[in-house]
């Protein structure tokens, strides 16, 4: 994975589309996410819930990604257009990743463990 998430700390929240992608094409930006909140235990002890955005009453998704507590985002989207509002709020983006969420959040994990564990 790389290396933006490499300085986070356990004990946050990592959003992954449920599709995969933050943006549909023709869609806009996805409303469903699974959301893991990493637990100071790391990957072992991760739960995931569903968010879901609803554009109508929270028209700004980077809003609503900092109000339910994100920290960063793993996405299949290799250009998005919102990255760095993302980064100026503090939320970083992992782009042009496929896979499963809990891999990928799990992987994800374990780069900040062991980082953690190098320093």
């Amino acid at each position: 994975m790389g290396s933006q998430y490499l300085g986070m700390k356990l004990g946050q929240k990592i959003a992954v589309p449920y599709y995969g992608t933050l943006v549909r094409p023709k869609a806009g930006y996805e409303s469903l996410y699974l959301v893991a909140d990493v637990a100071a235990g790391g990957s072992a002890t991760l739960q995931f819930k569903v968010c879901i955005w609803d554009k109508n009453s929270r028209p700004k998704i980077v809003e609503w990604l900092q109000e339910i507590g994100v920290n960063g985002i793993i996405c299949s989207d290799e250009k998005v257009e919102v990255e760095e509002l993302l980064a100026g709020e503090g939320i970083w983006l992992e782009k042009g990743k496929f896979g499963d969420a809990a891999d990928l959040v799990a992987l994800c994990v374990s780069s900040m463990e062991s980082n953690r564990n190098n320093n």
